[in-house]
């Protein structure tokens, strides 16, 4: 399986503009959709998810599986996949990032056991 075909599917939701598939060091190694929508975020995700599980750690929280954030013209749906990969999904800001949800744990499940 190609990385990218798992990642297929997360561009049917409304206002799905791109995915990526990113390593613990906020490299993209799949991408699907608008390449512009998960350039610069992927990188940026990967620090804000580093900080943010560290701080769920310390605080006993547990592990972070998911961050939504919502801009002014955009919002962004992240899944922790495994050993700090992630899934990135950028949405315009009419984006419907709910239904995506199923298609995410679809989506996770594949690049899991491609990376196990």
């Amino acid at each position: 399986m190609r990385f990218a075909d798992a990642l297929e599917g997360l561009l049917g939701a409304p206002g799905a503009l791109g995915a990526a598939f990113i390593d613990p060091q906020g490299a993209i190694i799949a991408r699907v959709g608008e390449e512009s929508a998960t350039e610069i975020l992927g990188a940026y995700q990967s620090v804000w998810l580093g900080e943010l599980r560290r701080a769920a750690e310390r605080s006993g929280l547990g592990e972070l599986s998911d961050l939504s954030f919502e801009f002014a013209s955009r919002r962004i749906l992240t899944t922790h996949v495994k050993a700090g990969y992630f899934i990135l999904v950028v949405f315009d800001e009419g984006g419907q990032s709910h239904v995506v949800l199923p298609r995410l744990d679809e989506a996770r499940a594949r690049l899991v056991a491609e990376i196990s």
